[in-house]
Formats: structure tokens, sequence, C-alpha cells
């Protein structure tokens, strides 16, 4: 196996171990605290509130961990020519629980912002999480990573292919696991734009009060204000 094949194998595993740290602090660090609040006379946030920021993260911390332990010990296994393959596509039927998240992402972000600004007291206790010690990311630099995750697999997977020996004895299953994340990836892209759509389509049923347009089957082509533009060959709408 070449040095740098094993270099993006090492990657895959670090990689992992900093991501499912990130997931441990996120959960520790905000979404314990705010859960704990939550039935004091005047909370933080309602259980609504957090459960719309943070989601499925707990169930995202359990899968990360679970790949991370898994990848060790196929490295410690062999050093020389660790098998991680067949742990990558034993996990990726897991990943579909990022489809979720990455769908509701665009929502508590802006849910997030919304908060910081009607409650100062959130915003206050974000303020003093990133004064702890040891110091920490913002709550959006948290909760993004999720979202990032299942492309940095996707690239991680490719890179391992790039650099490896023709008679590498793990390239079928790694193979076979850059498929299956990729499209999961794809389908994660989907939920994310069918959530955004939906929200949009809320939008404007909101701005036209009694009438239905919010539907599954409806798709926003442009949101914003419509001009009529004159030529010689006909007047056009443009959204703006």
């Amino acid at each position: 196996i070449s040095s740098k094949c094993m270099a993006s194998i090492q990657e895959l595993l670090t990689s992992e171990a900093s991501y499912t740290e990130s997931l441990k602090v996120l959960l520790e660090k905000y979404y314990k605290p705010l859960r704990q609040q939550q039935f004091k006379l005047k909370p933080i946030l309602f259980e609504t509130e957090i459960d719309q920021i943070f989601l499925n993260v707990e169930d995202l911390l359990i899968i990360a961990d679970q790949l991370r332990q898994e990848l060790d010990d196929k490295i410690k296994e062999d050093p020389n020519i660790p098998r991680i393959g067949a742990v990558m596509v034993r996990m990726a039927p897991m990943l579909k629980f990022y489809e979720k998240y990455a769908a509701n992402f665009s929502k508590a972000s802006s849910m997030l912002q919304q908060l910081r600004e009607q409650k100062p007291n959130f915003q206050s206790f974000l303020e003093e999480v990133r004064r702890d010690s040891p110091p920490t990311l913002t709550l959006e630099s948290y909760l993004i990573m999720p979202v990032q995750r299942i492309p940095r697999y996707k690239l991680l997977l490719e890179e391992i292919l790039k650099h490896a020996d023709p008679a590498f004895p793990d390239a079928g299953a790694i193979n076979t696991a850059l498929t299956l994340v990729s499209e999961r990836a794809v389908q994660c892209n989907e939920a994310t734009r069918s959530a955004q759509n939906m929200e949009a389509l809320r939008r404007i049923q909101n701005s036209l009060q009694a009438v239905e347009v919010a539907s599954e089957e409806r798709s926003v082509l442009c949101e914003g204000a419509l001009h009529r533009v004159r030529s010689r060959r006909g007047d056009k709408v443009r959204c703006t």
C-alpha cells in the first residue's frame, strides 16, 4: 500500500475522531445545558425551539462514534493494509439519519438567528459558553459540521482510491462504499432542496393569507419582486 494511500486512510480516521469530539462538545456545552433549563419558570429556550435547532444530533454522535471505533479497530488489526472498505459499506445505510438533519438545517439556522435577536438571555448564554475553558467554536460552526460530513466522506474515499496501488485488496469494497456514500450525498442534497422549496412556498402562502399554495408538487422558480421589461420582441417579466 502506498504511503499516500495510507495517509488518506489515516486522515479518514483522524477526521472522524475530530468530528466525533466536536459533536460531543456541541451536546455537552450547548444542547444539554439548554435541555436542563427548559422546565424552569423562565427557560432560555423552550423544548420546541431546542428540538428545531438540534434535531437528531444525538443520533449522529452515536453513528460517528461507532464508525470511529470500527475504523480504529481495523487499522490496529492490520496497520500495513487496513481494510476499512467493509466498515464504510456497513455504515452507509446509517447515513440516512443525515438526510433529516440536512433538510432541517436551513430552518434551524433561521430560527437560531431569530432567537439570538429576540432573546437576550439566549445570546448571553452563547457568549458565556464561548468564554468557557477550553474555548469553543460558535454554535453555528458546530451545527454545520453534520451537513459537511457526507461530502467529506466522499472526498476521502476518492483520495484513498486515487492513491491506491492496482493490486490494493480493499479497492472493491471501498469502491462500493464510495458509490453508496455518493448516493447518500445526492439524497441529502435533494432533501435539503425540497425542504427549502417548501419553506419558500409557506412564506408565499403566508403573504397571500388564505390562498393555499404550499404543496410538494409545486416548486419556487424565483422569489422576489416582479418587473415588466419592455423590448422589441415583446414584454417580459423578470424576477429580482
